[in-house]
């Protein structure tokens, strides 16, 4: 349990308690505040751009349901139990004297009073966070995973920016995401199905300028949504998802993704993504948060500050937009370890009293699906815990931006490598980098703990995995270096193909056959097909230039997605508009 108070009302409360029966002048000096018990509710802001950072908005729900904002200063984890004071002043003050029910100075507002319930209803519609007088919080113990089935609720908002995507093409990229989390929980996600999908026009002040009431507040627009699913609970115990997507203009002020955050994979809770080419990425790294998760950042040097979302290797980084399709990067050690995914076999733990002083370990490619694919080396005198990743840039983190060797202008190089994270604050993690100008380690590369007590050397590393040399002891000498290999020539900038957007042409009835027009490619690729029904994989015959309608497509849309590869060239993937719903024969 860990106590919090505030300097400049601390001494104030203090001496309500000590002097309050013996000097009232003296304790009507003293704030008003009111006692309330419940839990903390955080919701992270995330603002991609230029400058990107996070804004934390802290809540206390009330054990009744009220949703008190209070500034916590991120002092407290979300989902504690709280027990303290709240300031009473302002407009909440202002409410109590109107009702004539505003006690006197110094002293302290009971729940279940008639004072109590005004103040908490005042203070429920107050955007203005109340100031924390006192106050307890006590962590939430975690609960056991089991095998559950999670529900998306999907509230498409209109009328705020111009929405590009059909429900079909919004649907697929939530479905997206809920894929990535049901196959990288381990099974404790048995199902994720979108249940309901509404369409809605806000009410709630917010410009597409102002990210459409998403980026001071986000409660009253989620609320409005919410009451699209009459009887439907989004609390975190629901395991209900309450996603909403927005027009990609609403991310006008950088706010492109904002959520609830949760505990684990139990949670459900309430999230916003912004549309547009990031949207999947936007929405994996939201998701995350609702699941407890936390950013992943970089810090470049022992003296270095920490840069917000820099790691990339994570879907907990930043989204970014290339010229070329990205894939999501599998989740990192550390993340899997606090989610209860990671199990012996898939994460090796190394420390001094586990062995000689000077050992060799194998990690497998953390995209991979079987080996040991982390290593967890715990530093001997200052139990700092290192996860140690080989990110391969194969199998699931093929097509990734890392994979293809990128700079995203921040001066800091993502390549395939040996990668390293220790645990930051609020859940987040920390990558800590060979130099100030690459993400990763790579063969010959040592890195070193601050205490000097751990070393490991980069002795290998390829397709298959990397070794490495750990080394433990005050001052560990640096494990022998191998011979440097032979540089390797510069890789090829891939070029890039002059894309057309596809057009599907022919009437979309059953029985009759669309085709698509790929139009004029420079220079010219080759070229594959995947056609789709309402957002899905059109599986049998799907793959041509050309599809018969059956009555499996009656009532859907049809889109198909066009991919063209040339050796030399990035290969690239479009998809044509949607068609009107397919009539009956």
């Amino acid at each position: 349990m860990s106590i919090y108070r505030w300097a400049s009302v601390l001494t104030a409360s203090l001496l309500v308690t000590a002097v309050a029966a013996t000097d009232p002048a003296r304790a009507a000096t003293g704030p008003t505040t009111l006692a309330v018990d419940g839990t903390v509710r955080v919701v992270v802001i995330d603002r991609f751009g230029d400058h990107a950072h996070a804004d934390h908005l802290y809540s206390v729900e009330t054990d009744d349901g009220a949703m008190i904002p209070v500034d916590l200063h991120g002092q407290a984890a979300a989902n504690s139990r709280f027990r303290g004071e709240l300031v009473v002043e302002g407009d909440v003050a202002a409410d109590l004297r109107a009702r004539g029910v505003m006690p006197r100075a110094g002293s302290t507002i009971r729940e279940d009073t008639r004072a109590g319930r005004v103040a908490i209803a005042s203070a429920e519609d107050e955007s203005t966070p109340l100031r924390v007088a006192a106050s307890s919080v006590t962590a939430r113990a975690a609960a056991a995973a089991v095998p559950t089935e999670h529900r998306v609720y999907l509230a498409v908002m209109n009328g705020r920016g111009t929405l590009e995507e059909s429900q079909e093409q919004i649907q697929a990229v939530v479905g997206s995401i809920t894929d990535y989390w049901t196959a990288e929980s381990g099974g404790l996600i048995a199902s994720f199905p979108i249940v309901s999908t509404k369409t809605f026009t806000t009410s709630v002040a917010g410009s597409t300028e102002v990210s459409c009431g998403m980026a001071t507040d986000p409660r009253f627009v989620w609320d409005e949504a919410a009451r699209l699913f009459p009887g439907v609970p989004f609390a975190q115990s629901s395991r209900n998802h309450l996603v909403v997507a927005m027009a990609d203009e609403c991310s006008g002020s950088g706010v492109v993704g904002v959520a609830e955050i949760g505990t684990d994979l139990s949670s459900g809770g309430r999230m916003s993504l912004s549309l547009g080419s990031i949207a999947q990425q936007v929405g994996i790294h939201e998701m995350g948060h609702t699941f407890g998760l936390g950013h992943a950042n970089v810090q470049r040097c022992a003296a270095c500050a920490v840069d917000e979302y820099e790691d990339l290797f994570s879907p907990m980084g930043l989204a970014v937009t290339a010229d070329f399709p990205l894939e999501p990067p599998a989740l990192d050690t550390a993340f899997r370890r606090k989610l209860g995914v990671a199990g012996a076999a898939e994460v090796a733990q190394v420390s001094a009293t586990n062995g000689p002083a000077t050992r060799a370990v194998h990690v497998d490619p953390r995209g991979g699906l079987t080996g040991v694919r982390g290593v967890e080396i715990v530093d001997p005198l200052s139990g700092t815990r290192y996860h140690v990743e080989h990110r391969s840039g194969t199998a699931r983190d093929a097509g990734t931006l890392y994979s293809y060797g990128a700079n995203i202008g921040t001066g800091l190089v993502y390549r395939p490598g040996v990668t390293v994270t220790t645990a930051g604050t609020l859940d987040s993690i920390t990558l800590l980098t060979p130099t100030p100008a690459a993400a990763s380690f790579g063969v010959g590369q040592s890195f070193v703990s601050p205490s000097g007590s751990v070393r490991f050397l980069v002795a290998a590393a390829g397709g298959g995995g990397a070794d490495l040399t750990v080394t433990f002891g005050p001052s560990a000498p640096a494990p022998p270096a191998p011979a440097p290999p032979a540089p390797a020539p510069p890789a090829p900038v891939p070029g890039r193909l002059a894309a057309k957007t596809p057009k599907i042409t022919g009437t979309a009835k059953v029985g009759k056959t669309l085709k698509v027009k790929v139009g004029s490619w420079s220079p010219k690729p080759s070229f594959s097909y995947q056609w789709y029904a309402g957002g899905k994989k059109i599986t049998s015959k799907g793959t041509k230039a050309s599809l018969k309608l059956t009555a499996r497509q009656k009532g859907k849309k049809i889109t198909v997605r066009v991919t063209a590869r040339k050796t030399g060239y990035t290969t690239v993937s479009k998809t044509s508009k949607a068609t009107k719903k397919v009539a009956r024969k």
